[in-house]
């Protein structure tokens, strides 16, 4: 069927345009995704006016159409090699769609064309690293709504058919948007997708000329372990200044006091420092602490004298006696130092760099601190006792059971009396399971000690402390049972955001937690309270996992103790105030689903018997409406008043009536139905008024054309309900 209306076209023209501009807003860049989505809004809409003007005729347009498919063809190699594969599918899939918008004449290629505009709303979905993707889902609906009521319309325009005014346009549009809301809701969400494969990506590209001669064997070592080139990619005092906001978390440095963990640097506490794409949430591990000397934590031996190249598409494997099965990729958001964040043990790494290192831990890092705008790729192996993470990584050394000098004795004896158990294992959950049952989370201690509390005031007098202290508790008390341990630095990626699928990580969640040797294993224990130790998703239901992250939100937010009063803390803190509350709001969802299943499942089989007798009380609903409306028809010109009637009149006789065909007069649909339905008086008088107004240009108030039509719509309705 040809399209007549030019309207779905303009409309289409627009969503087109949202739905590219979203995806590259999602895929590429938000500021490059509005510039090429205004600029394909007049470039859809001129060759969507192409194939309208020659919709009777399309093979005037299919040489301009052949010209945009070979430029789409173009674009996919150009993008290929520069951008990577699915940005050059995206070109290549728009390319197609310019060229059937030359020859865009009929319903088929139109819902076509609608399919292929949904594929770019659900790959920028799935690319999508913040809720702010959710206005580009709205305004696609809304406007897709419109494009397809005026479709709708198309199906039965004429001269003296007309369908709903703008105002039940405006309410299909509203169901729409509803209904879209209640299906998001609604559905289960699953984890964000991984179209782009093993990416790897960022502003500069990581490399180091001598790492990369070392990495091939020809670099002596210079005796230092590395330790100079280190120096020199963990300083972040060139980032950052005064009026430029950094992020600073002490616990990644060489040294750092546990006293004071510097957390955020100038950032807000809630500051997404980086974004994980992931099936469930993991520790991330930055780096490990062996040595302790009573307040500071360092290692014995800085070394990164592995070095490892990668290929040309950024791939390297680390260690090739594994099979990696957690699979996850990470965005750099804030320049953190160049230790790559990461969950168990690294097999195979996808990064944008000619080479890495490896530390005496078997962590990787990169030639460079991580830039914000870096996007890697590691597939690890991830064991789990308990919902503990597991590694095999380095033998425990002598550095693993050091004590500092002038330990306490009594924490030992602490440890001795709390740790018990059968085995080494149990041990230490039992002490685990002490430090977080007897003693308090509070980040505040981390801001006002200022290196006057020692571990043992912590553990005999204060009985609260940050994560650093409960974390520095564990690894002193194990070792002093004789139990190898070590302090380990890193992200609670544990928070997944529901609108994205990302597991957003803040910068409260730089955390410190424990690593005891037990059974040949590194075991990871978390003795602070306020964490919890990953687990899968209880709850695949939206509304559940959005109620979840804003209580999470809200939970650190409290929990962080932030007494930055400046401008922007003050805005972020009221930001995340209205954001949280409003996902809380929806989470009511929840309830209603859950409480009130049984209603839902009274409407689903109300549902199913409608829908299966659809045909006989659809048209009869539809009779009765139109009744109702024509009784109640806006007086407005003569001829806009004829339209409405003829279109309700219309449709209640569809019950027992054929249609009227396009091009026909009330007047002889009148005579061809006549024995089909009863043709009352009032229906010939309302024929005849519509001959003076269309054919005669005689004047008639549209009051009385009101009157004679309500009359008609109840002799009809009575006829019909005798008949019946």
């Amino acid at each position: 069927m040809k399209l007549n209306r030019p309207q779905t076209l303009e409309w289409f023209s627009l969503q087109l345009a949202i739905a590219v501009g979203g995806a590259v807003a999602a895929i590429i860049n938000p500021w490059l995704g509005l510039l090429l989505g205004g600029a394909s809004l007049p470039l859809n809409f001129f060759l969507l006016q192409q194939g309208w003007r020659h919709r009777d005729t399309p093979e005037t347009t299919k040489p301009l159409a052949d010209a945009v498919a070979v430029a789409g063809l173009l674009m996919f190699f150009l993008l290929y090699f520069q951008n990577g594969l699915v940005v050059a599918l995206m070109a290549l899939l728009y390319g197609a769609m310019l060229a059937m918008a030359v020859q865009l004449n009929n319903h088929r290629k139109f819902f076509l064309a609608q399919t292929v505009s949904f594929v770019f709303v659900l790959a920028g979905a799935a690319e999508a690293k913040t809720g702010g993707y959710l206005l580009v889902l709205a305004a696609y609906c809304i406007v897709a709504a419109f494009a397809l009521t005026e479709l709708w319309l198309d199906r039965g325009d004429d001269n003296e058919l007309a369908g709903p005014p703008l105002r039940q346009r405006s309410v299909i549009a509203l169901v729409t948007m509803v209904l879209a809301a209640g299906i998001y809701l609604l559905m289960p969400r699953l984890t964000a997708l991984n179209i782009g494969g093993h990416s790897a990506s960022a502003g500069d590209f990581y490399h180091n000329e001598s790492w990369l001669t070392d990495a091939d064997g020809d670099l002596p070592d210079d005796g230092k372990g590395g330790y100079d080139d280190l120096k020199q990619i963990t300083d972040l005092s060139g980032y950052g200044t005064e009026t430029q906001e950094s992020y600073r978390y002490t616990g990644f440095n060489e040294t750092f006091h546990i006293s004071s963990p510097q957390r955020s640097g100038t950032l807000p506490m809630d500051t997404v420092i980086a974004r994980m794409k992931a099936p469930r949430g993991a520790y991330l591990k930055v780096r490990s602490f062996d040595t302790f000397d009573g307040l500071s934590w360092q290692t014995s031996d800085e070394n990164i004298e592995r070095k490892f190249s990668a290929d040309r598409k950024g791939e390297v494997t680390v260690n090739e006696t594994l099979t990696g099965n957690f699979l996850h990729s990470i965005s750099i958001e804030e320049t953190i130092p160049a230790w790559l964040p990461l969950a168990g043990e690294p097999v195979t790494l996808w990064v944008p760099s000619s080479v890495i290192a490896l530390d005496q831990f078997d962590q990787p890092l990169l030639p460079g601190v991580l830039l914000e705008g870096t996007t890697y790729t590691a597939d690890s192996l991830l064991e789990l006792r308990d919902q503990r993470p597991v590694a095999r990584g380095p033998a425990p050394r002598k550095a693993d059971l050091q004590l500092p000098t002038g330990f306490d004795p009594a924490i030992r004896r602490l440890a001795q009396q709390v740790a018990r158990g059968d085995s080494v294992y149990e041990r230490a959950v039992a002490l685990e399971h002490h430090l977080r049952t007897s003693y308090r989370y509070s980040f505040e201690s981390a801001l006002v000690s200022q290196d006057r509390t020692p571990l043992s005031e912590f553990l005999f007098e204060t009985h609260e402390g940050h994560c650093e202290y409960f974390a520095s508790a564990m690894t002193v008390m194990l070792r002093s049972v004789g139990v190898p341990a070590r302090l380990v630095t890193g992200f609670s990626a544990t928070v997944r955001n529901p609108l994205t699928g990302y597991f957003d990580i803040r910068a409260i969640d730089g955390h410190a937690w424990t690593e005891a040797w037990i059974d040949g294993r590194w075991v990871t224990f978390e003795p602070t309270a306020y964490y919890a130790l990953p687990r899968p998703q209880e709850s695949r239901i939206t509304a559940e996992q959005i109620r979840e992250y804003a209580e999470s939100i809200q939970h650190r937010t409290m929990a962080s103790g932030d007494g930055d009063f400046s401008m922007s803390a003050i805005l972020s803190h009221l930001w995340m105030v209205v954001y949280s509350s409003v996902i809380l709001a929806l989470s009511w969802v929840k309830w209603v689903i859950v409480t009130l299943w049984w209603l839902w499942g009274v409407f689903a089989v109300a549902a199913v018997i409608g829908l299966s007798t659809r045909r006989k009380w659809w048209p009869w609903w539809l009779a009765w409406r139109s009744h109702q409306r024509i009784a109640g028809c806006p007086v407005a010109s003569a001829e806009d008043t004829l339209h409405f009637c003829f279109y309700h009149l219309q449709r209640m006789a569809r019950v027992r009536a054929s249609a009227r065909e396009r091009g026909e007069s009330f007047a002889q649909w009148l005579v061809r139905i006549e024995g089909q339905v009863t043709i009352s008086e009032s229906m010939r008088a309302l024929a005849a008024q519509s001959e003076q107004v269309f054919y005669h240009g005689e004047a008639v108030a549209p009051a009385d054309i009101r009157r004679l039509a309500a009359e008609a719509a109840s002799d009809l309705w009575l006829s019909l309900r005798q008949s019946g």
